[in-house]
C-alpha cells in the first residue's frame, strides 16, 4: 500500500467516525514508518506515547451520522469497523475476483449502462464456508468504490419480538440506503429462512418477503450484500433475487502464496520463502492462515528474532512432520523447492523422491 493508498484509507476511517479502526490502523503504519525511516524513529515514538496518554474525545467536525440503535436495549444494529488486513493487493480465487472486478467495471461505467436502459450490479450473495474471506471481499468492494461500509449486526438486531425484529431490520436497511454505502448482511440465513418451514411462524415469512423486495429495488449508488455457511437454509426464492452469486472456495496453493504476501505487507524480503511455507496450509482457510502470520509477526516482535528465521524455522520442523507417503503432496513440495533453487541432493533428502525423479520434474519446469 504506497503513501497516498494510506492517507485514503486512515481519511476514510476518521470521517467515518470509526476512531477504534483509525487508531489501530495508524499505529501499524507508524511503526512502518519507524522501520523504514530510522530518522523520524523518536518522532513515531512521541506520537506513539502521546497517543496512548491521550484521552479518547469527539470532534465535531467529524461527528457521524448517528447510528440506528434497538429501540429497547439501545444497542446499535451495525457495526462500522473494517478490517485492517483490507487493502487494493488484496486477492481471491480467480472466479471470486472476476466477480468482485465486475462489480467494480460496472460502476465506473454506470453511465453507459443506464443510458442503455440498464443499472449496473447492486446485490450480491456471498456463499462459502467460513473464514474463506466474505467478509473481507465486502469490505474490500466498500473500500474500491469508496463507499461506507456496514455490517448488520445480528445479535443486536434480532429481538424476543419478532415484530420489532422486523423493524429494526428495516430502519437498518432505510440507513444504508440514505448513506449509499455497502450493507453487509452476515448470517443471512438466520433472517431469510425457507418460508416453507413449519417450524417459523407468519411474522418471519413476511420478514422474508419484505427481504426479497428490498433486494429487488436496491438503489444504484449502493451495494446491498448478503453471507451465508448455510445456503441450503435459505428460501429458494432468495437466490433469483440477488443479482449475481458469488461461491467462495476454499484457497488453492497459488491463493495461499498471493494471500501471504499481501498479509506480510513487506515484512520478508526473502520471498523465496513463500511458496515453501505456503505448502503445509493448503486445506487451510484465509481466516486460519492470517491468524499464524499475526502469530509470526508477533513472535518476531517480541524475541527480537527476524521474521524471515522463524518463517525458515516453521518450514523446517514442518518438513519433520510431513507424511512422505503422501505422493501428491511431495510432488508439489519437490516443485517447488526446485523453483526456489533448492539443490536436487536436499530435495531429495526432504521429499524422498529420487534425484532422477526430480531431474525429470525440472526439465518439465524448464
Amino acid at each position: 500500500m504506497d503513501s497516498n493508498e494510506v492517507f485514503l484509507t486512515l481519511s476514510e476511517l476518521v470521517l467515518l467516525g470509526d476512531n477504534d479502526s483509525a487508531s489501530k490502523f495508524a499505529r501499524q503504519n507508524l511503526m512502518k514508518i519507524a522501520k523504514n525511516y530510522p530518522n523520524l524513529n523518536d518522532r513515531v515514538l512521541e506520537v506513539l506515547k502521546k497517543s496512548k496518554s491521550a484521552k479518547a474525545t469527539k470532534s465535531l467536525r467529524f461527528a457521524k451520522t448517528p447510528l440506528p440503535v434497538d429501540q429497547d436495549s439501545r444497542l446499535e444494529l451495525i457495526k462500522t469497523s473494517i478490517t485492517s488486513q483490507v487493502n487494493s493487493d488484496t486477492k481471491w480465487p480467480v472466479q471470486v475476483q472476476r466477480f468482485l472486478n465486475e462489480v467494480l467495471e460496472e460502476r465506473k461505467l454506470e453511465d453507459k449502462l443506464i443510458a442503455a436502459g440498464l443499472n449496473p450490479i447492486t446485490s450480491l450473495l456471498f456463499v462459502g464456508p467460513p473464514g474463506v474471506g466474505k467478509t473481507m471481499a465486502a469490505a474490500w468492494l466498500a473500500l474500491m468504490l469508496k463507499k461506507p461500509f456496514y455490517v448488520l449486526d445480528l445479535s443486536a438486531v434480532m429481538s424476543s419480538y419478532l415484530g420489532r425484529t422486523g423493524n429494526n431490520i428495516r430502519t437498518v436497511l432505510d440507513f444504508a440506503k440514505s448513506q449509499s454505502a455497502v450493507l453487509l448482511l452476515d448470517e443471512f440465513d438466520a433472517i431469510a429462512k425457507r418460508r416453507d418451514d413449519n417450524s417459523e411462524i407468519g411474522e418471519l415469512k413476511r420478514l422474508v418477503t419484505v427481504l426479497l423486495q428490498e433486494i429487488e429495488d436496491w438503489p444504484n449508488d449502493g451495494l446491498l450484500i448478503a453471507a451465508t455457511n448455510h445456503e441450503e437454509l435459505l428460501d429458494p426464492a432468495v437466490w433469483r433475487r440477488f443479482n449475481k452469486t458469488v461461491v467462495f472456495p476454499n484457497p488453492n496453493y497459488s491463493d495461499i502464496q498471493s494471500f501471504m504476501s499481501v498479509a506480510l505487507d513487506g515484512s520478508v524480503k526473502d520471498n523465496s520463502i513463500l511458496p515453501l511455507i505456503s505448502i503445509f496450509f493448503i486445506g487451510e482457510t484465509y481466516a486460519t492462515i492470517d491468524k499464524e502470520i499475526k502469530s509470526f509477526r508477533k513472535r518476531a516482535i517480541l524475541t527480537e528474532v527476524p521474521l524471515e528465521h522463524l518463517l525458515k524455522q516453521f518450514f523446517e520442523e514442518s518438513v519433520k512432520s510431513i507424511d512422505k507417503n503422501d505422493k501428491e503432496k511431495m510432488r508439489l513440495l519437490a516443485k517447488n523447492l526446485l523453483l526456489a533453487n533448492v539443490s536436487q541432493r536436499q530435495t531429495t533428502s526432504i521429499t524422498g523422491i529420487s534425484r532422477p525423479t526430480l531431474k525429470k520434474m525440472l526439465e518439465e519446469l524448464v
